[in-house]
């Protein structure tokens, strides 16, 4: 705001605004200078977020596929026991209905 009304008097200038026009010129470079660097450090932690959350979602991805794979080898044993238990059982069955004719 300051510039701007510098700017706006320009022909009227003396030696006190011809500095404080510098000032404030320097201090606005120095200014964008700090917007460009913070917005280049904001645009990389959101990249390394990115990163992370797909890292993140890869393992729970892993996680989640070692679980189903552990539930369908508990599944195939429990049913290859039950196989087993159902084949024992019919075995004494049959063995003791031979035995008792």
């Amino acid at each position: 705001q300051q510039l701007t009304s510098l700017r706006q008097r320009r022909e009227s200038w003396d030696s006190v605004d011809v500095t404080r026009f510098t000032e404030l010129t320097a201090k606005e470079h120095a200014l964008k200078g700090g917007i460009s660097a913070a917005l280049h450090e904001r645009s990389e932690a959101e990249v390394e977020a990115e990163r992370a959350q797909r890292s993140y979602l890869r393992a729970m991805q892993d996680k989640y596929a070692a679980e189903i794979l552990l539930g369908e080898k508990n599944k195939l044993l429990s049913t290859g026991v039950w196989l087993a238990l159902l084949a024992c059982n019919t075995t004494i069955f049959v063995g003791t209905q031979v035995l008792l004719q």
